[in-house]
């Protein structure tokens, strides 16, 4: 028996007439069955993630333990491997020079591009 939650990106690809289906999962949570007893509870605290930036400044500077980069070509921060990530591979996000992980290399943004910031660090 499997306990816990994830998140999946699923990519279906067509080679030489046959279909084929990958499944990619990605954050992933597994609470051990040994752990689960009558009257548990799991409580889970949802990480800050890349996805939650919605600028490149933003992106550059967010405080998190994820590797994000903004990737102009789709206007989105990623680690490569957020739900988003078919724009990512489509928006060649992953080649090199296509994706900007420090704010002085945002193009066309400024401090004000900055959300506050809260006392966890994140916005």
């Amino acid at each position: 028996v499997k306990i816990g939650i994830s998140e999946a990106f699923y990519e279906v690809d067509t080679k030489h007439g046959m279909t084929v289906t990958y499944i990619h999962e990605y954050h992933k949570v597994d609470v051990p069955f040994e752990h689960i007893t009558v009257g548990s509870e799991v409580m889970l605290n949802a990480l800050t993630t890349c996805a939650t930036a919605q600028s490149c400044a933003a992106c550059a500077t967010l405080e998190t333990t994820f590797n994000c980069s903004w990737c102009p070509n789709v206007q989105q921060c990623s680690d490569g491997t957020s739900r988003w990530k078919q724009n990512w591979i489509t928006g060649k996000c992953n080649e090199p020079d296509n994706s900007v992980t420090q704010a002085t290399e945002c193009p066309n943004e400024s401090e004000a591009a900055l959300p506050p910031k809260t006392d966890k660090g994140a916005f």
